[in-house]
């Protein structure tokens, strides 16, 4: 009986551990922009889900990928910062479907907001 416990314990710890990172619609691919003080800023960023924690690489304008700062995700709501020209914009966003609709804010007070749009990459 006890071992039967054990095992129906474990089953229960993976289900929940699975679903709560197979679940969380911020995962995956993303192409966004935001309308910076200097302009329209471009940046794409992937979540993956890793054995130990969440796979987060972004790059702003074409520039290489780095990983991305400040990531929380829960539910339909990510937050991370990401740092542009020597500013640092704390973005906060839901997830809706296939897009993500947020704002920013950075530490001087200018807002905005920022849109990014899910897309798919094919391995080959």
């Amino acid at each position: 009986m006890k071992k039967l416990l054990i095992v129906v314990v474990g089953v229960c710890v993976v289900f929940i551990a699975w679903k709560t990172f197979s679940t969380l619609p911020a995962q995956g691919f993303w192409h966004a922009s935001l309308e910076a003080p200097a302009g329209k800023v471009a940046f794409d960023y992937h979540i993956l889900p890793m054995r130990s924690g969440m796979d987060a690489w972004v790059s702003v304008n074409g520039a290489p990928e780095r990983a991305m700062d400040k990531l929380d995700m829960q539910r339909e709501r990510i937050r991370f910062d990401l740092p542009i020209d020597g500013e640092v914009y704390h973005l906060d966003g839901t997830v809706a479907k296939r897009a993500i609709d947020g704002t920013w804010s950075r530490d001087d007070g200018a807002t905005g907001s920022w849109h990014a749009r899910r897309y798919s990459v094919k391995k080959g």
